[in-house]
């Protein structure tokens, strides 16, 4: 946050609710530093280890609830290189006065046993930050980008935004060509998010704007006067991927097309040996995430330990290239007589029926996850695909269910039958079997042929018995008797 405070002030900040008061009294964080002993202690005046730093903002962001992929992007913004001290051991400070990593500006007449935490101390000064940034998330002044999910990557998009300050250099289009600003601050830190935590290959959605969302002056340092006040996505949305815990079913997962192939590894960096494994590959996760091994990686994703099918022991996955599992609906059978389709799904999820690519109807499921849609009957052995759509857009694997044949066929025509009749012939459902019977007793049966014809040998009859013929398609649905009285 570099200019926030000194090209509004702390009360201009007040006044809109960006300056959060809680956030004057943020405290070091003990339990983040013992999450992260395993890669030594931090010394006064002294940078930890990329991966050390790596540890501290990740757990920083996990307890403030924010996705770590924002938290370590928004430092790589102001601080390329994640250091609070220079090489002289003295607290980095920017020329507008920003401090250390989190680059925390504050006014003049500040405390100054606060202020010289937020220069010496690494954890006060990512504790601050992180609250700080977490308090522009709940700023009801600013715009919401919906679904309004903590867990949601580009629902933070005005929060990162509020951090560096809303003044019209960061608004999102360039109010005289309408274009994208490319070089607001939050457009720079979901690129570099992209590029750092997702190794360039996921497209993070952004809403469409207008000009007219937006009020201020380009040639004033004002702050933005939001008109619109919230924003939806239709496409694919991004989750943490820090999120993910034991047990929990994954797949491999990237937006970039040309990418057909992704490595696991043997151990969780970039110099152990790997393997290719396909897109969309199911995933079990063994474990809690690992840091990279290698203590001066400059790596910001972190490894996932996984087991592989057809593969032997745990291996590793970088959280860039994994996105935890869909589950199909579960769906009820359905028969050539029913005019709904009922199941369960993720409880309020739209949930779409189709036949081929035509969608039959496409509703949400209840408070409950059921669902009961209303369809027309569909014919024996039509194939229809179920899914539900999540809260990123994201579509599940289809359930498929096959219409059962629960329709009996038409009773069987039959040519004359008289007391010299061998071979009982007509019509009847295409591949049905056709039985003739006399009373109780089965006198003859044969499958009908394509065209729905069929000849049935019995011994010949006396005249005036009565004989049945009926007829039952693979499905097990037997037709109504026709009956015939032999003749002379």
């Amino acid at each position: 946050m570099k200019s926030l405070l000194l090209a509004a002030g702390l009360a201009g900040c007040l006044a809109i609710g960006l300056w959060p008061a809680n956030v004057a009294h943020a405290a070091e964080t003990t339990d983040i530093q013992e999450k992260c002993t395993s890669f030594g202690i931090l010394k006064k005046g002294t940078n930890p280890s990329f991966q050390h730093m790596n540890c501290l903002l990740t757990n920083a962001a996990l307890q403030a609830g924010i996705p770590p992929e924002i938290v370590k992007a928004v430092a790589s913004k102001e601080n390329n290189g994640w250091k609070q001290f220079d090489k002289k051991g003295q607290p980095v400070i920017s020329h507008d006065n920003g401090i250390g990593i989190m680059q925390i500006t504050v006014p003049k007449n500040y405390d100054p046993v606060k202020l010289e935490k937020l220069k010496y101390s690494i954890l006060y000064n990512i504790d601050f930050g992180v609250n700080l940034l977490a308090s522009k998330y709940k700023n009801s002044e600013l715009p919401a980008v919906l679904p309004k999910e903590k867990s949601v990557l580009e629902s933070w998009y005005f929060a990162i935004m509020a951090y560096n300050g809303i003044k019209p250099m960061n608004s999102p289009l360039v109010q005289k060509t309408g274009k994208p600003n490319t070089g607001a601050y939050q457009e720079k830190v979901m690129s570099l998010l992209n590029a750092d935590s997702f190794l360039g290959d996921t497209n993070l959605q952004k809403p469409v704007f207008s000009t007219n969302n937006f009020q201020y002056d380009p040639t004033k340092s004002d702050n933005i006067k939001f008109i619109k006040k919230s924003y939806s996505i239709t496409k694919r949305l991004h989750a943490s991927r820090y999120l993910m815990k034991k047990n929990d079913k994954a797949i491999t997962s990237w937006d970039d097309p040309s990418f057909t192939h992704v490595k696991i590894r043997k151990a969780p960096t970039t110099e152990s040996s790997s393997k290719y494994i396909k897109k969309n590959t199911p995933l079990t996760i063994t474990g809690s995430f690992k840091y990279d091994e290698t203590p001066k990686s400059i790596n910001q994703f972190v490894w996932f330990p996984v087991i592989v099918p057809g593969e032997k022991g745990t291996w590793y996955i970088s959280s860039a290239y994994i996105t935890k599992a869909m589950s199909k609906p579960s769906v009820n059978p359905v028969d050539d007589n029913d005019t709904s389709l009922s199941g369960k799904a993720p409880k309020g999820m739209k949930v779409t029926v189709k036949k081929g690519s035509k969608t039959i109807i496409a509703k949400n499921a209840d408070s409950k996850g059921v669902f009961n849609l209303v369809i027309p009957k569909q014919k024996a052995g039509t194939i229809l695909s179920v899914t539900y759509q999540d809260s990123l857009n994201a579509v599940s694997p289809a359930f498929s269910v096959k219409v059962a044949d629960k329709t009996a066929p038409s009773a069987p025509k039959v040519s004359a039958i008289t007391s010299k009749t061998t071979m009982v012939g007509g019509s009847a459902e295409a591949y049905s079997t056709v039985l003739v019977k006399k009373g109780k007793i089965t006198l003859g049966k044969n499958t009908a042929d394509k065209y729905g014809k069929f000849n049935v040998k019995m011994k010949a009859q006396k005249t005036g018995t009565i004989l049945s013929v009926t007829a039952t398609d693979k499905a097990k649905n037997t037709s109504n008797a026709s009956t015939y009285k032999v003749k002379k």
